[in-house]
């Protein structure tokens, strides 16, 4: 429901306001239905329409206190420092890097990237460093480790000479 503001209703805010008071305690003083939303609101209006008004928008802090207020000091909280983690997702674990290999960073474009060991310095991590097998990245050994194609949960399927898998075999189709 808009209520319009009357001259003495208006007199009276802008003097509780530069008095020092609080938007709510304006509103009670006031009555009327009057809220705190609806004081501030039309100090707003006020100064941006009489911009040559002092009323003026006044932080808590230069605010003078009430006579029977006590200052609340809290105590301040200690920042807790920041966790170093390099992974975030699984912590690395140190594996020593075996004989043989190439080191990652010197792989050439043809060797197997198949990552022999774990450390949190990337350049002791060694790779197999064989020839890839049909433009991968792997050797033919470590690509048959990364991509199985299994039959059944839990079992592997065959793999032929030719590196493809076993198709069914005349006992596994269904009889019509």
């Amino acid at each position: 429901m808009l209520i319009p503001w009357t001259t003495r209703e208006r007199d009276m805010m802008v003097k509780l306001w530069q008095g020092g008071e609080s938007a709510a305690m304006i509103a009670a003083k006031l009555g009327n239905n009057r809220t705190r939303n609806s004081v501030l609101g039309f100090l707003y209006r006020l100064r941006r329409s009489n911009p040559e008004m002092d009323i003026r928008f006044e932080s808590q802090q230069s605010r003078p206190r009430q006579k029977n207020s006590i200052p609340v000091v809290r105590p301040k909280k200690p920042k807790p420092e920041p966790i170093v983690q390099l992974n975030l997702f699984t912590p690395i674990e140190e594996v020593p890097a075996p004989d043989g290999g190439v080191p990652y960073f010197e792989t050439r474009l043809f060797q197997c990237k198949y990552i022999l060991n774990t450390s949190k310095d990337p350049h002791n991590v060694k790779c197999c460093g064989a020839s890839v097998y049909r433009l991968t990245s792997w050797c033919k050994y470590h690509y048959h480790e990364v991509f199985t194609e299994r039959t059944s949960h839990g079992t592997q399927a065959v793999h032929l000479s030719s590196g493809k898998t076993q198709g069914a075999s005349k006992f596994q189709f269904r009889r019509m």
